[in-house]
């Protein structure tokens, strides 16, 4: 190929007007002659299927068109596969955004206005609102000027008030809504008496109007048609959400692409919308492969169950059946983008033939029936999403009772792992560990306790005790050997417990595993001296006396074997106890 194949691709590209031989060679002149750079903003929002076929592109032009240099704008998980793809590449980051500077010029820029509550509260805003975005998933949150324009906005009044408490909801969606209601909220307020019904229903009205105007004008920019003159917006432009440009080219924009997004998305779920454009919305932003701010919102509407008519459930239901792998494709979407109320409200519509099949699982990829694509692997989800999942998983066993007695519910399905070679939930809560995960299934195979599931429980009795050993960290978790010692003690019976524990080796399984250090763990030598001490007395007590000197002289060899002297002398203390 050569350069000139490279400029083609380009201009092929361009929106040119009017179009003709001439005005196209014109162009190509243009190109060949002057240094271009191709900007790709945001090239990790592109759905990942596209990806491919942009750095195809960007290869040609880059390697062909000898005056062209590229940039390239993303997040870090895109790098790898950028760096594979070009050979000469340098990335940079953007420096930190400095917002605690720009709090502090916010709102203490101006002496006659500091008070000792206003000092207070802007110090207790720093020191803990960036630890609460962290731990609610958003911690580059404020790395971006726009949204410390909107957390500005939200506490514009809250943060001169004594006794302020921080807003707990730190969900994206809440933070957009919460903002766009302050946008309003400031800008009437003092315009009204709330004691004459004229000034209510005038507030009313307008409340109305903003919305509706700012909906439109999303609606009329995503689909490029804005067919409203401009002077129609010139009204909610004092809300400080739009700009208008009343110059040769009468333009009106948003002030943040995420602002548009919002009001979109909050159209097409609350307002009446045409099945045709339902089912465009749900094409261009419903469980997209890679979470934007768009799905975020539907997922925060979604928080209210009833927020979708009848006539939408019913079109995502007939969309979900358009193929056998879209339902589970969307719930791994979900899964990857920690939208939950989407998963809770697709699981609640989807026909129930669609959901029977779907399998969902922690191990490896694996199918009695050869068939993996209703699988839906959860091996990267984190303790509180699991929580969430099973609540969602729970909730839909709720809604639609399983007919046939001997049938797994669709919670049971992930609970119980069918391949005994594979963890299970109660596995991977012991090993993470999942302290909140670990009570959550306790408490299900207690309330639902039959021979099934003691069958089941009995299999896996020496997974769960390797994974306890294995993986005795805690952290700053409770510990999962002492639920274990918990759950013993209180909820069966002493004869049920000295069952399990003669139906495999304990001891064994301890002297084995003890010093066997999980992958990425370090060896801690309290933890499992701990450990070791925990599980001995829980063999003293629940083991008769002539059971427990056959073990210890049946284990004698493999303990003289242990290498930490710590561990080796509390074992071999035991063993020298006399029963």
């Amino acid at each position: 190929m050569t350069s000139l194949v490279g400029l083609q691709l380009l201009q092929n590209l361009l929106y040119i007007t009017p179009r003709s031989a001439f005005v196209e060679e014109i162009v190509h002149q243009t190109l060949a002659n002057v240094q271009l750079c191709l900007l790709v903003d945001g090239f990790d929002e592109v759905m990942e299927e596209y990806q491919k076929r942009i750095i195809k592109f960007l290869q040609h032009m880059w390697q062909n068109a000898a005056r062209c240099a590229l940039v390239i704008a993303t997040r870090d998980e895109a790098l790898p596969h950028l760096k594979q793809a070009f050979n000469k590449v340098a990335n940079y980051k953007l420096a930190t955004f400095p917002y605690e500077k720009y709090f502090r010029q916010l709102w203490l820029s101006e002496p006659s206005e500091i008070t000792p509550d206003l000092e207070k509260n802007v110090q207790i805003f720093l020191s803990d609102f960036d630890k609460l975005l962290k731990g609610a998933g958003c911690k580059t949150f404020l790395e971006v000027p726009q949204l410390c324009k909107i957390m500005g906005t939200i506490y514009q009044d809250h943060i001169r008030k004594p006794n302020m408490a921080l807003h707990v909801n730190y969900e994206i969606g809440s933070i957009y809504d919460k903002f766009v209601k302050s946008q309003l909220e400031n800008t009437l307020r003092g315009q009204f008496d709330e004691t004459k019904k004229l000034h209510v229903w005038a507030k009313s009205l307008i409340e109305k109007e903003y919305y509706t105007k700012h909906a439109q004008l999303a609606y009329e920019l995503e689909s490029n048609r804005l067919e409203s003159k401009v002077e129609q917006y010139e009204e909610i432009q004092r809300f400080g959400l739009i700009m208008i440009q009343f110059d040769s080219s009468k333009s009106v924009h948003f002030m943040h692409r995420t602002v548009m997004d919002y009001f979109l998305v909050r159209s097409y779920m609350l307002d009446v919308i045409e099945t045709e454009e339902f089912i465009l919305f749900l094409q261009r932003y419903w469980c997209v492969s890679r979470a934007n701010i768009a799905d975020k919102f539907i997922d925060f509407f979604l928080a209210d169950g009833e927020c979708l008519s009848l006539t939408k459930k019913y079109i995502i239901k007939k969309y979900l059946t358009r193929g056998s792998d879209v339902l589970p494709t969307f719930i791994r979407r979900t899964l990857n983008n920690a939208t939950f109320n989407t998963l809770t409200m697709l699981l609640s519509v989807a026909p129930i033939e669609n959901l029977e099949p779907l399998s969902f699982r922690f191990g490896g990829t694996y199918s009695m029936q050869g068939n993996t694509t209703k699988e839906i692997n959860l091996k990267r989800l984190g303790e509180r999403q699991t929580l969430l999942l099973l609540d969602a998983l729970k909730r839909r066993d709720d809604e639609h009772v399983v007919d046939d007695d001997g049938a797994f519910s669709m919670l049971e399905r992930m609970l119980f792992e069918e391949n005994l070679n594979e963890e299970d939930t109660m596995e991977v809560a012991i090993r993470k560990p999942f302290p909140d995960v670990f009570d959550r299934v306790v408490k299900y195979c207690t309330d639902h306790f039959n021979e099934q599931i003691q069958r089941y429980l009995m299999k896996r009795i020496p997974r769960y005790a390797r994974a306890a050993i294995r993986h005795c960290y805690a952290e700053k978790k409770e510990k999962i050997i002492d639920k274990l010692l918990q759950l013993c003690e209180n909820s069966f019976p002493a004869e049920s417990v000295q069952e399990w524990l003669q139906s495999f080796d304990l001891l064994e399984e301890l002297i084995v595993s003890i010093e066997e250090v999980p992958q990425g763990k370090q060896f801690k030598e309290v933890d499992r001296l701990d450990l070791t001490r925990k599980v001995l007395e829980m063999l003293d007590r629940y083991l008769t006396k002539e059971y427990l000197i056959t073990l210890k002289e049946r284990s004698r060899e493999r303990v003289e074997k242990v290498q930490n002297e710590a561990i080796k002398s509390v074992l071999q203390d035991w063993m020298n106890v006399e029963e």
